[in-house]
């Protein structure tokens, strides 16, 4: 498809990071260009239709039990992130939206919601309903979602993936209650990650048409006339990413020549889980936090919206 910003649809953009990406068997190139017109940062060429092949890993997921599939150490998170949705809304009617397996559904659904959730990814499908969460396989479009039935819409890492982001948040938007909350995740591109790791930040993927920083996320929300932001934080860091920059610094090449390849989600895995266990851990990452919040420079950004009356 031609370049056009996904946002706003202008074609006056800049440059600003170039990469190779592997799609299939084959490594395409991959730009990622800034609108000069809203600054919201996007890839050069996309697909207006769904890009089925891109998700068959979750072919990989058919047929495990729930204890290979759904992650332990969210369910804490979760009963955090309710209590704080509970407060904010008076009903109890959750919809997750790219639910992916379903785990978030799963956990609100035991915790006494009305959750349900709806995906594309017909993998993702067969394996959140094989566990029995209550998850469909349907567009945000579909007219089968009532406009004002929901009080609380959920979206984790999922407007960066979607054509056109300002008509796909505006629509979740039009599901809530007037007052119902809309709870979105992203990546920040205006992250320490990502100034670590330029190019080759693990996020820029084809999956991805556009990246947003609390700057531009703030403005796509304003923009649906609809919602209203409460807060916006930025947490997390990558730290095997960073130590990995550190020790080769900028442009290390392999044996062959080739640019090296960062890979830290295995490492940051498995220290998020060794964070988690430990008390002194959990509070100095709290610290962390909340210095990356200040700057604006965490790795995830989270906006919490309220539904206009």
């Amino acid at each position: 498809m031609a370049t056009r910003c996904v946002v706003c649809g202008e074609p006056a953009a800049s440059v600003v990071g170039r990469r190779l990406v592997r799609r299939g068997t084959t490594e395409t190139p991959l730009e990622l260009r800034r609108c000069a017109t809203c600054s919201t940062v996007y890839a050069s060429t996309w697909e207006a239709e769904f890009p089925a092949e891109l998700y068959d890993y979750y072919r990989q997921l058919e047929g495990k039990p729930r204890a290979e599939l759904y992650d332990p150490i969210n369910e804490s998170r979760y009963d955090t992130l309710l209590e704080e949705l509970g407060r904010l809304v008076s009903g109890r009617r959750l919809l997750d939206v790219g639910c992916g397996i379903g785990q978030w559904v799963d956990a609100a659904s035991r915790r006494g919601w009305d959750a349900s959730g709806i995906e594309l990814a017909e993998g993702a499908v067969r394996v959140a309903q094989s566990v029995g969460a209550r998850v469909e396989r349907l567009p945000l479009e579909s007219e089968l979602l009532d406009r004002g039935a929901y009080d609380v819409v959920t979206m984790f890492e999922v407007i960066e993936h979607v054509p056109a982001p300002r008509a796909f948040l505006r629509r979740a938007a039009e599901l809530l209650r007037p007052g119902g909350v809309l709870l979105m995740t992203t990546p920040n591109f205006r992250s320490i990650d990502r100034l670590a790791a330029g190019d080759e930040w693990g996020v820029i993927h084809p999956e991805h048409y556009s990246y947003f920083t609390p700057t531009t996320a703030r403005a796509l929300v304003q923009s649906t006339a609809l919602l209203t932001v409460l807060r916006l934080q930025t947490q997390n860091v990558s730290p095997s990413l960073l130590v990995q920059r550190l020790r080769r610094g900028p442009g290390a090449r392999d044996r062959g020549g080739a640019e090296v390849a960062a890979s830290p989600v295995a490492t940051d895995q498995a220290l998020r889980g060794t964070i988690e266990r430990s008390l002194p851990l959990r509070l100095a990452k709290g610290a962390v936090n909340r210095l990356l919040d200040a700057a604006g420079i965490g790795s995830a950004m989270t906006v919490w919206c309220r539904r206009m009356e």
